[in-house]
Order: C-alpha cells, then structure tokens, then sequence
C-alpha cells in the first residue's frame, strides 16, 4: 500500500515536473560523448544493493521492465559489485546502499547534494566510480521516496509515461538510449507529501 502511495505521488510530481519545462537529459542515438545505456538493443546491467529499501528494488524491477519495454533490451540486475562489466546504471539511497556510501565516501557525489536532504535525488555520469567500472550512471537518493522518484525520472525520460500502467500511453522503440554527461540534481516538490500524507 505504502509503494502505491508513493507512486501515485510519484504521478503527480510528474505532471508537476512537466509542467514545469524541464529540459530532457536522455538521447535516442548513439553518442560517444554520451553515457551509453543501451546500445543497438544492449542495456547495461543495474547495480542496487540487496540491502536498500524493498521499494527501491520493485522500482528497479520496474526500470528494468520499461528499458526492455523501449528498447528491447533485458538488463541484468546485479546485488554484488559487478566483476564482468565496465558500464553500470548505479541505484541506491543514502545509508541504505553500500555502493552510494563508497560513492560518498570518495567524494565521487557531492554529500551537500543528498545527505540529510528530503525526498531528494540525483543523476550523475561519473568516471571510475567504483573499482573494476570504468563508467556509471548514478541515481542516488537521500531517502526511498528520493530515490524512487529518480528511478522513475528516468523512466520517464526515455519514454515510459506513468500514464502507461493506467492508461495504455503507447510507448516508442528505441535501440540507443544515451544519457547526457553531465550532473543532474532533482527534487521532490514538498506538496506532494503534504497531499498524500
């Protein structure tokens, strides 16, 4: 009941959000100046640690759902540090993902940006986040609503209407989905809570 809520408030801070104009960051071509995250049909695998919130992981599941809805793509979700991939989507919130903490920690994210904030995400491109991964996209969250709402702000972007599981948007094919290189902050806006809470 608590997921439904938050996507139903997820749902009208989208509607919110576009009403707003804001400018997309996601690219339907294959771009080598771009973060690649699919490529000719190839998503990269999503990495979210087994420890964060259960909404967190539905959510990814969901991500995973509406990347092979667009591009055809299955993405593998990965709960260890990935040993066979260069190229990742990170997923995770603060003090729930160990993979964000380490992220923290390096000052690969910018603390001020997240931590101790409400219902705040960001998307990032980051080079070497990690050992073994040379390049990632990054949506970390400073709480599970946080978090969520960056999940399905990527979903949207490359093309999955919320509408979709309600009203049967359709839903346009892509075999390249980029994402632009650069630092992305969000946040909820705060009567969103107010009016489901």
């Amino acid at each position: 009941m608590k997921f439904k809520i938050t996507l139903l408030s997820y749902i009208l801070f989208m509607f919110i959000f576009s009403i707003n104009g804001q400018e997309s960051f996601c690219r339907f071509e294959n771009n080598t100046n771009q973060f690649a995250l699919v490529t000719n049909g190839v998503s990269v695998p999503l990495l979210v640690d087994s420890a964060d919130y259960w909404g967190v992981l539905r959510a990814t599941n969901d991500l995973q759902s509406d990347l092979n809805k667009v591009s055809g793509a299955s993405p593998v979700i990965l709960k260890n540090a990935p040993q066979n991939y260069k190229k990742v989507l990170i997923i995770g919130t603060v003090g729930k993902s160990a993979f964000i903490q380490k992220l923290l920690k390096s000052k690969k994210i910018n603390t001020s940006d997240i931590v101790g904030k409400h219902e705040k995400f960001l998307i990032q491109t980051l080079s070497n986040p990690l050992p073994g991964i040379d390049e990632a996209l990054v949506i970390a969250g400073s709480d599970m609503r946080g978090t969520i709402y960056g999940i399905y702000e990527l979903s949207e972007q490359i093309g999955v209407s919320p509408w979709t599981y309600w009203a049967d948007v359709p839903v346009q094919k892509h075999q390249n989905i980029s994402i632009k290189m650069e630092f992305i902050p969000m946040e909820n806006l705060l009567f969103v809570t107010v009016v489901f809470f």
